[in-house]
């Protein structure tokens, strides 16, 4: 690790000249390891990460953000060595080549070329050559000027490898009609994407013919992935990934590899969109879950995503066209269903926002809990704070009268800007919606709460507590609009016509944590959503505890028996230390 930093230390001061501008000339000389290791971190990240690592020097200091940069250095290490170690052996792939499944579908993996290096070409064709599960073709188009390279390359696989098809193209159709190209080679049940400078693990194929056996409406199937470094050959940055999230595949394309889809689903959909090139992955995505009965994913790192200069997750910047298609893609996805909503960018790259507009103007009625001192003043600032006067204050269940409640704790600090209430309304008219919440955050304006996790012991933790507001978290979940599968009762809004539905079914004792814990998870039971709006926060008028365990079932519930794997929250993961790998 520590040679490795040497050597990042001097690239980062090719790659990052700018990198110690945000720390002042003063700071740099009283911390030069420090301010170098930010620009080591600062190297080992996109270009996108690069500025936000300016931004939160300027934002918390120089120790700070040292800290923040040996945790992640640390985690990065930590996985190189795991993924390296934990990676199935000869003596399991040859156990997974000799098994046989009752159903054995031919997978059809679609590469367009384009000026593929060599090295990049042989590893891809390696990868899948080298497949324990045998039912397998590759389908390569290639739209390159000179077809020289890739035809002796494929060529030469093709004397052992005849499930191996190429289709040298008279000119390049784009990143899309090259890929349209190869998909027209496929005859398999089942369609893989994999990009022309990645590679996948040698059991990917094991693991996605598994998986569809286990579930006979498997329609889509998506793994984990990580990057990969071959200067050093490095494997980092894994992207441990939740069960399907419809609403997080609204905000970003957090799927993306590896990503296998049933061929007659690909033929209804009509294949890839040239008018999305840039983002016609994100597009195909979209158009192709929502016609799928069945959505599995995989939570291993099957996939591996090679980084280099002209790659876009070495450089978001790269290709600025792809966020323009991908907020079309994501528009052109509202059309489709119907929604009454629109995308919008936000300042990070590749992520989006969306705003689904309010229909009608319903009756909200507040119950304000944990009250500190006397409400009127309380209700009164509430009412100031949001441009939506259909309110009611409530203190018991009976007064409810209208047709939302949002329970909000006695807070320090409401939420800024005058359309919050409506945005929360907006999101709970979703008909899969249960539960819509915000950021708490505590007097010190740490994260408190943003979602919870469960484990299969029946305990309740904070997976983002005590994060500062300024860092967007894992994969930006706390600057993403994600599902989890419980919420607390600090800051929520729910229809009233769910809650009488669980009182009645349930009959809680008292309006406590408890109450909101179980009323989360018996929604979720119904396939009800519990949906978190980043931009939105409170400031409770408390400080933090000193752990982030919230709470532990004496009594397991019956939705964390049937589920001991909370699906919004990947099991690489474990509560007690979360998001950490």
């Amino acid at each position: 690790m520590k040679e490795q930093l040497n050597i990042l230390s001097t690239k980062a001061s090719q790659v990052l000249s700018s990198g110690a501008a945000a720390v002042s000339s003063k700071a740099a000389a009283w911390f030069p390891v420090q301010a170098a290791a930010i620009e080591r971190y600062a190297a080992l990240f996109s270009k996108s990460n690069r500025d936000g690592v300016r931004r939160y020097v300027k934002a918390f200091g120089v120790r700070s953000a040292v800290t923040r940069t040996v945790g992640i250095l640390g985690r990065n290490g930590r996985y190189n060595r795991y993924v390296k170690s934990h990676s199935a052996g000869e003596k399991e792939l040859e156990r997974q080549a000799q098994e046989h499944f009752p159903y054995e579908p031919l997978i059809s993996i679609i590469v367009p070329t384009y000026n593929t290096p060599w090295e990049y070409l042989v590893q891809m064709i390696e990868s899948v050559t080298s497949q324990s599960y045998p039912g397998w073709e590759l389908c390569i188009a290639d739209g390159s000027p000179d077809h020289t390279l890739v035809q002796s390359v494929v060529r030469s696989y093709q004397r052992n490898h005849p499930s191996i098809h190429l289709r040298l193209l008279d000119e390049n159709l784009g990143i899309s009609g090259n890929t349209n190209a190869a998909l027209d080679l496929a005859q398999g049940d089942y369609i893989a994407l994999l990009d022309h400078d990645d590679f996948l693990t040698p059991d990917a194929l094991y693991e996605v013919v598994r998986m569809i056996n286990r579930h006979s409406d498997a329609d889509v199937l998506y793994t984990d992935e990580d990057k990969y470094d071959s200067g050093f050959d490095r494997y980092y940055d894994p992207n441990l990934k939740p069960d399907f999230d419809q609403d997080y595949l609204l905000c970003c394309n957090y799927i993306t590899h590896f990503y296998v889809v049933k061929k007659s689903i690909v033929d209804q959909t009509g294949g890839f969109s040239t008018t999305m090139d840039g983002s016609q992955d994100y597009d195909f995505i979209l158009r192709t879950t929502e016609q799928a009965a069945g959505i599995y994913h995989i939570p291993k790192v099957l996939y591996h995503w090679r980084i280099h200069s002209n790659s876009v997750a070495g450089d978001p910047t790269s290709k600025m066209y792809a966020y323009d298609a991908a907020q079309n893609a994501l528009n052109s996805y509202f059309q489709r269903q119907g929604i009454d909503a629109c995308a919008s960018k936000t300042e990070n790259l590749g992520y989006y926002h969306a705003n689904y507009r309010l229909q009608g103007q319903p009756l909200v009625s507040v119950m304000v809990t944990n009250c500190w001192e006397d409400t009127a003043h309380f209700e009164q600032a509430l009412l100031e704070s949001t441009n939506y006067d259909r309110i009611e204050f409530v203190s018991k269940w009976s007064d409810v009268r209208g047709d939302y409640v949002l329970f909000l704790d006695h807070v320090a600090k409401l939420p800024s800007g005058r359309s919050w209430l409506s945005d929360l309304l907006s999101n709970c008219q979703r008909p899969e919606i249960g539960l819509v919440s915000g950021k708490v955050l505590s007097s010190s304006a740490m994260v408190y709460e943003f979602g919870l996790v469960y484990d299969a012991e029946g305990r309740i933790v904070s997976p983002f507590y005590h994060q500062l507001t300024a860092y967007p978290g894992y994969y930006h979940l706390t600057d993403s609009q994600h599902c989890v599968s419980l919420t607390g009762g600090h800051f929520l809004l729910a229809a009233k016509t769910d809650l009488e539905e669980f009182i009645s079914e349930k009959h809680p004792k008292k309006l406590g944590e408890r109450f909101f814990y179980e009323l989360s998870l018996s929604l979720r039971e119904k396939g009800k959503k519990i949906t978190l709006l980043p931009h939105i926060s409170v400031t409770l008028n408390c400080e933090m505890h000193n752990t982030f365990l919230f709470y532990h079932f004496q009594e397991i519930p019956e939705y964390i028996r049937k589920n001991p794997q909370d699906p919004m929250y990947n099991n690489a993961f474990s509560a007690a230390r979360p998001y950490m790998f």
